[in-house]
């Protein structure tokens, strides 16, 4: 779906109650952070899936690990060095848990978010 028209649905769910509303009643501004949030998902999944062709994965597994990137995204700008680092490896160790390749899933760390794993 156009971002576009995501925006316009996610606008229209909030005017019509259908979604919440912030504390603050700023429709505008809530989409607009939504509107963010799209954007940057977009961007992590087009990284994720660039370095999933250079890694050769086949697209048929794509869901999977462009789920574990945006999972990782959301690592990233929540915590800060070694905790992040933790969180990063037990993400790894949960997609690997549910069949995912390590060497897949670190090498996604290391290319798309410049997270170094042992």
């Amino acid at each position: 779906m156009e971002l576009d028209e995501s925006c316009r649905r996610y606008d229209r769910a909030i005017r019509s109650g259908r979604s919440t509303t912030r504390w603050d009643g700023d429709v505008e501004d809530q989409v607009e952070c939504y509107r963010q949030a799209m954007e940057r998902s977009q961007c992590v999944e087009a990284r994720v899936r660039t370095a999933l062709f250079d890694l050769s994965v086949p697209r048929t597994e794509f869901r999977d690990y462009i789920n574990f990137g945006l999972h990782v995204d959301r690592i990233c700008r929540k915590y800060e060095s070694k905790t992040r680092l933790n969180e990063v490896l037990h993400a790894v160790a949960q997609w690997t848990a549910r069949g995912a390749r390590r060497s897949v899933l670190v090498a996604l760390c290391r290319m798309v978010f410049d997270v170094e794993l042992h």
